[in-house]
C-alpha cells in the first residue's frame, strides 16, 4: 500500500479519521493525501468580482488550512504528506481523485458535518458505498485506532469476491496478524442448499475460513444479527462488498437508515466490486 487518501471537511469526524489514518499507517508508511472539496460562493449583486475569479485564492486558503492540520497532528510520524483542494461535487471529485492518483485506500469519517454528512445519508451515500473504486474505510467519530486482531467479512451468497478483494483482505490480515471471520447472510426464503454448499466450499478453499451463517427472517433484524456477530467474534473491523440488495444497501433505505450509527460503532471497510477501471 503506497497511497492513502483522507477527505477533510474540517469537522470533528473528519479530523478523527485523519488521526485514525496516522495510526493505521504505522503498518504501511504510505503517503497520506488530504483532500478538501469546497463549494464556490455565489456572486451577490453587491460584488464586482465573480467568485470563480478568486478560485486560486480559495484553493490556497484551504491548502494552508490543511497544512496547519498536518502540523498539528503529525507528531513524530515521518510520512510523506500532500494536500489537495478543489471545488465541485464532493463524491465525484473524490472518485476522480482516486483514479487520477491511483489511491490504494480511502479513509473517511462518518456522521460528519457539511459534505461529509451527506455521504452517509441519502443518494450520495448509496453512490459512494456501491461504486467504490478502491477499498474505503469509514471511521465513526467515536473510534480510535488500535491494531486489528479480528476482522469480520459480512457477505451474502451473491457477493462476488474478486481476486483483488481476496488479495487485499489477506494482505490486511497478514499485515496486522489479524484473524479473519466470515458472516454469511442469507434470507430464509432464498435458501438453496446445493448453491450454499458450493459457496461454503469455495470460501473454505479461498480464504480458509468456515463462515457463520446468519439466516434473516426479514430485513428488520439485520442490525441485531450483525451486531450480535460483531460482539461474538470481537471484531475490530467490518468488511463488506457493496452491491444492490446487500445488508449495507438495505440499511441506507427507509426506516433502517436510522440504524446506521449502531452498525457504525465499528469501522466498516467496503471493497470494490470491480477494479477502478471497470467500475461504472
Amino acid at each position: 500500500m503506497k497511497k492513502i487518501l483522507v477527505p477533510i471537511d474540517y469537522s470533528e469526524v473528519s479530523i478523527n479519521a485523519f488521526k485514525y489514518a496516522l495510526r493505521f499507517n504505522e503498518q504501511y508508511n504510505a503517503s497520506i493525501f488530504l483532500l478538501h472539496v469546497f463549494d464556490m460562493p455565489l456572486l451577490t449583486e453587491h460584488e464586482e468580482v465573480a467568485p470563480y475569479e478568486n478560485y486560486d485564492s480559495y484553493r490556497q486558503q484551504h491548502k494552508d488550512k490543511l497544512q496547519q492540520l498536518i502540523s498539528q497532528y503529525k507528531q513524530n510520524y515521518n510520512y510523506e504528506f500532500e494536500v489537495f483542494t478543489t471545488a465541485g461535487g464532493h463524491y465525484i471529485e473524490i472518485q476522480d481523485f482516486v483514479l487520477r492518483h491511483s489511491v490504494d485506500l480511502v479513509i473517511i469519517g462518518n456522521k460528519g458535518m457539511g459534505g461529509m454528512k451527506r455521504w452517509f445519508f441519502g443518494s450520495v451515500a448509496k453512490y459512494l458505498l456501491t461504486h467504490a473504486r478502491t477499498p474505503v474505510i469509514s471511521v465513526p467519530v467515536t473510534a480510535t485506532f488500535s491494531p486489528f486482531k479480528s476482522i469480520l467479512l459480512v457477505i451474502d451468497k451473491y457477493d462476488f469476491l474478486t481476486d483483488f478483494n481476496i488479495d487485499f483482505l489477506k494482505q490486511v490480515c497478514e499485515q496486522f496478524k489479524a484473524t479473519l471471520k466470515i458472516g454469511l447472510i442469507e434470507k430464509a426464503e432464498e435458501t438453496n442448499e446445493k448453491y450454499e454448499k458450493n459457496f461454503l466450499n469455495w470460501l473454505d478453499v479461498t480464504l480458509n475460513v468456515v463462515p457463520t451463517i446468519i439466516t434473516l427472517e426479514s430485513d428488520n433484524n439485520i442490525v441485531e444479527e450483525i451486531n450480535g456477530l460483531v460482539q461474538k467474534v470481537q471484531s475490530d473491523l467490518i468488511v463488506t462488498v457493496p452491491h444492490p440488495h446487500t445488508w449495507i444497501d438495505i440499511l441506507l433505505l427507509g426506516k433502517l437508515q436510522d440504524n446506521i450509527p449502531v452498525i457504525c460503532e465499528k469501522p466498516i471497510m467496503t471493497l470494490p466490486i470491480t477494479s477502478g477501471d471497470e467500475a461504472e
